[in-house]
């Protein structure tokens, strides 16, 4: 590696966003310990990094104000929780009672979803840290206040130190959410490119299209996720002259993810048997190269590298079927020939809004992308809304704090009782709301614990001095924040070496192999506690696919008309973006639902085969309109306006009529047409009415696509009826 690779800078450019995160919260953590531990002493200073460490998990990769109000809500949760234990000390009866009101309200915090987890564990974690602090010493009077007060203190100055780095590195959270967009959209090239190679394999298995597909419609949910998180930190503020520089490239990335997904279409229906020809195995090939290219341009947005050069294309406007089209099989060859083009094009365009985002000239409408942003405040409508026995939050509530119950009473029974938080922590981080994330939870628990046991043993043999102890221990807290939704493993694993030179530091008496032993017993007690508690009032998929697929069909037919409805646009407008990110945030429900559905006991599993029916219909349909527009937008000059308006006229209201029943929406109003309007033949009047030989007319595919989209609608209606009327 070049020496100029291995700079601090050039280091640091190298490390993901939420690794930047975990060490700027370790570096916070590291701060306020020793600053307070030269002001007023070291136990001090450990009482308030318990606060600072608990109130640290709500600092995570969002902007700067949408993390403002949970941080502080974090700081007082962990106060009221610190209170609830210091009230109930030396009575096991009554902090039994504590633990169960503070896991029940704890878990209430998912009602807001993914934006309440973090303040969930927020009171799971306060509670194990302060029983440990309240099982080393026995705090009464003014010892109790004081302890509350540093930790207080502690929690605070966190808040303070996340504000104020979410400001300082918000620039680069920028640029690395643009990296992994960029990333992302490769993947599902990739992805993209393997469908399309296997397609002879495929023919000649017999493989079912649908089983095909899912890889394809699981890439497509992931990269919704990702482009929305880059969203929520690019649109906060588009004014900024470091989000402007990024938000052109980032809506061309958008656009080029909506061509990939529209390359499948012809290939559906190619005839089984039917020898692929070479061009399209070539443009495979061209796709990987695509794709490999998407992955250097991320390496040089994050690490600020020169710009690489777009691969070569391979040329293929000179083969037998791409200037003969006069068969079914010439005609879909030119139709992914053309895409082909389009999305070169479109990477081309990508490549320049973020080599030269200057050169754009992008008019930004603010309001428009202040509204693409996730929401940011906190209704008690979403809390009121889960206080059902139905709800699976509630569920979830009730299940957890009757395991808590249970870990509670058999950590007083069992024969090593040094550290019960220790047991309540793992059942708290283990059961989750769903049988999936549990079984994945309880193995990533026990296997990091196990490897963090070895590595602190390993550590204290070598009898390292104090600084390297609390270096390792502020890298540890790093490491366990960064990785907690990325890998739980490695989490679990920081956390161990964490708890135990905690233990260590602590108490000098308790030998640190008995401690290990106690860790990793505690752990598989409580990861076979959550584990049977899983099936205990269980909410199962299947009872929350009917609300999904409706959900789905509302989106689906909200997308379909602003495409359709809008004619030859160039962009989509704030209600067609809205519809279309939409669409793609309920597939990636869906796609989550079917994940979790293939970990179920098999009776739960009934309807499988109907979801990834479901899915893939809808990944079809989303195709389809993505070509649709794609073939608006890049063949714009050669429509003759009213006849194009008028095809798609009519195709809106035909799918307003498929979509109209299953989604309670009135069909729309018969309107007498217009003068223009009605000497226009019908879309089928005006095919039969062309040429023989303009099969590569425009308005013909027009008609071809609003036909296919029509079938795929239908098809999607049709798999969805199992769901929604059942």
């Amino acid at each position: 590696m070049p020496a100029q690779q291995l700079t601090p800078v050039a280091l640091a450019r190298r490390l993901p966003s939420h690794l930047v995160n975990g060490l700027s919260v370790g570096a916070g953590l590291a701060s306020i310990t020793t600053a307070i531990a030269l002001g007023a002493g070291m136990p001090e200073a450990l009482t308030a990094s318990s606060g600072a460490a608990v109130v640290s998990i709500v600092d995570t990769v969002t902007p700067l104000r949408a993390k403002t109000r949970p941080m502080g809500m974090a700081a007082i949760a962990t106060v009221i929780v610190a209170l609830l234990v210091a009230l109930c000390q030396g009575h096991p009866v009554m902090m039994g009672l504590a633990v169960l009101a503070i896991t029940f309200s704890a878990i209430l915090w998912t009602a807001w979803g993914k934006r309440g987890g973090p303040l969930t564990f927020t009171m799971i974690l306060g509670l194990v840290f302060q029983m440990a602090a309240f099982q080393l010493g026995h705090f009464q009077g003014a010892g109790l206040w004081e302890h509350l007060g540093w930790v207080t203190l502690g929690g605070v100055a966190m808040v303070g130190w996340s504000l104020l780095t979410a400001r300082l590195l918000a620039a680069r959270y920028q640029t690395l959410a643009v990296a992994d967009s960029l990333h992302a959209l490769a993947r599902l090239l990739d992805a993209q490119a393997d469908w399309l190679a296997s397609l002879p394999q495929r023919h000649a298995q017999g493989t079912a299209h649908e089983d095909a597909l899912l890889p394809l419609v699981r890439q497509q949910a992931t990269i919704a996720d990702v482009l929305q998180q880059a969203r929520d930190l690019l649109y906060e503020n588009p004014e900024h002259p470091h989000a402007r520089r990024w938000i052109p490239g980032f809506i061309a990335i958008v656009d080029v993810r909506d061509l990939v997904l529209a390359c499948q279409l012809d290939l559906d229906h190619w005839p089984a048997g039917t020898p692929v020809p070479e061009p399209l195995l070539q443009w495979g090939l061209e796709m990987k190269a695509l794709a490999s290219h998407l992955h250097r341009m991320a390496e040089a947005t994050a690490r600020g590298l020169h710009w690489p050069t777009l691969p070569m294309a391979h040329d293929t406007r000179n083969t037998p079927l791409a200037t003969d089209a006069q068969d079914d099989l010439g005609t879909t060859l030119l139709s992914l020939l053309r895409r082909h083009t389009q999305m070169r094009r479109g990477i081309q365009q990508l490549h320049d809004a973020l080599a030269q985002p200057e050169a754009q000239g992008l008019n930004l409408d603010h309001a428009v992308l202040q509204s693409m942003r996730s929401p940011t405040d906190w209704p008690l409508a979403n809390l009121r809304a889960v206080m059902t026995w139905r709800s699976p939050v509630l569920r979830h509530a009730a299940r957890t704090t009757a395991a808590m119950a249970c870990a509670y009473g058999l950590a007083h029974v069992l024969p090593w009782t040094a550290h019960p938080q220790w047991l309540l922590m793992t059942v708290a981080v283990v059961l989750r709301g769903n049988l999936e994330q549990t079984l994945a939870r309880r193995d990533a628990r026990i296997i990091g614990t196990l490897g963090g046991c070895l590595l602190a043993t390993g550590l204290l043999a070598l009898h390292p001095p104090g600084g390297v102890l609390l270096l390792t221990m502020a890298v540890a807290l790093s490491f366990a924040h960064a990785y907690a939704l990325v890998d739980y493993r490695i989490t679990s694993m920081a956390g161990a070496v964490l708890a135990l030179l905690q233990v260590h530091s602590a108490a000098q008496g308790h030998p640190l192999p008995l401690a290990a032993m106690e860790r990793l017993g505690d752990t598989l007690v409580g990861a076979g506690l959550a584990w049977g508690f899983s099936y205990l009032w269980p909410a199962w998929e299947r009872h929350q696919l009917p609300q999904l697929v409706a959900r789905l069909l509302r989106a689906q037919a909200r997308y379909a008309h602003h495409v359709l409805g809008q004619g030859v646009q160039s962009t989509l407008g704030e209600r067609g973006s809205h519809a279309r990110r939409e669409v793609y945030d309920v597939v990636w429900l869906l796609t989550q639902s079917l994940q979790r559905m293939q970990k179920e006991p098999s009776a739960q599993r009934a309807r499988l085969r109907d979801l990834e029916t479901v899915v893939v219909r809808s990944h079809r349909l989303t195709s389809q309109i993505a070509g649709v527009r794609g073939l608006l937008l890049a063949r714009q000059a050669e429509f003759d306006p009213a006849q194009s308006l008028h095809m798609l006229t009519q195709a809106d209201a035909r799918m307003r009529e498929v979509f109209g029943a299953a989604t309670g929406t009135p069909p729309p109003p018969q309107t007498p047409p217009d003068e223009a309007s009605a000497e226009l033949p019908s879309n089928t009047a005006l095919l039969s009415a062309e040429h023989p030989q303009s099969v590569d007319s425009p308005l013909r595919w027009l008609a071809r696509r609003l036909h296919q989209a029509e079938v795929d609608g239908q098809a999607l209606v049709q798999a969805s009826r199992s769901f929604t009327q059942g």
